[in-house]
């Protein structure tokens, strides 16, 4: 969001590239993210959250920053790994609240979505919301998600304030 980094994730080789957009190189690489599918980037630009679709994990990466135009000589923190999250089988994508709050991991394998705390870097449960989810996208005041069950034909619908899956939607 901020512009100075571009997160790329290298399913073939199960690793995920962090890239400098204004230099054109690459900053860092991080290994052991099997199949990775899907990133998000916190709207501050902070970290970075990535489906390894091989695994039953989200990697989630503090994202270097730049000094503070106040305190030029403040060192910061590099690009760095700082969790492997479990969820569900086979996560394939990930939905970010607009407020940056929670990311809800579609968990193809497991017929599942995990909800992630982005402050915490915490998972705080999976839900069933249908066969096969494989995209979610979270509506513009953070109340729901809307998520397509690849294997039934529907887009599941799941109240954040309640927890809970309160309707299913038959599409083609």
């Amino acid at each position: 969001p901020n512009g100075d980094t571009l997160v790329v994730t290298n399913s073939k080789s199960g690793s995920v590239s962090v890239i400098d957009p204004h230099t054109l190189k690459i900053r860092s690489v991080f290994t052991g993210c099997p199949k990775a599918s899907d990133a998000v980037v916190l709207p501050n630009s902070s970290k970075a959250f990535i489906a390894c679709s091989g695994t039953r994990q989200v990697m989630v990466l503090g994202l270097a920053q730049h000094p503070d135009k106040n305190h030029p000589k403040r060192r910061t923190l590099p690009d760095r790994e700082l969790a492997l999250l479990d969820v569900g089988q086979m996560p394939v994508h990930l939905a970010l609240k607009p407020d940056g709050g929670e990311i809800f991991v579609s968990n193809f394998g497991s017929d599942t979505i995990s909800e992630i705390n982005t402050s915490t870097n915490e998972v705080g449960g999976a839900y069933l919301v249908g066969a096969q989810p494989a995209y979610g996208i979270v509506s513009s005041d953070d109340s729901t998600l809307w998520v397509s069950n690849f294997n039934a034909d529907t887009i599941g619908v799941y109240s954040i304030n309640d927890g809970r899956l309160i309707n299913t939607v038959h599409v083609g």
